[in-house]
């Protein structure tokens, strides 16, 4: 299955980032796929979020795309 993707993450502070990514995967359902039983359209989709660090190991992000609520942990 291919997959082209393009990424960028911003610092907005320093505990806060910025997620943003472009992609095309002509398998992934976009958000309005979901809700109906559509057939995929549009092979071209976008994710955006935000990931906060709660301290060195624990941290959580918001994204538009699934998951939308993601936890992080590193022992």
């Amino acid at each position: 299955m291919p997959r082209v993707y393009s990424a960028l993450n911003v610092d907005l502070r320093k505990n806060l980032k910025f997620l943003a990514e472009v992609f095309y995967d002509p398998y992934w359902p976009s958000s309005g796929n979901l809700s109906d039983n559509t057939p995929l359209s549009i092979p071209f989709d976008f994710d955006f979020g935000f990931i906060y660090a709660v301290n060195e190991n624990f941290r959580f992000g918001l994204h538009y795309q699934r998951p939308l609520i993601a936890f992080y942990y590193k022992f």
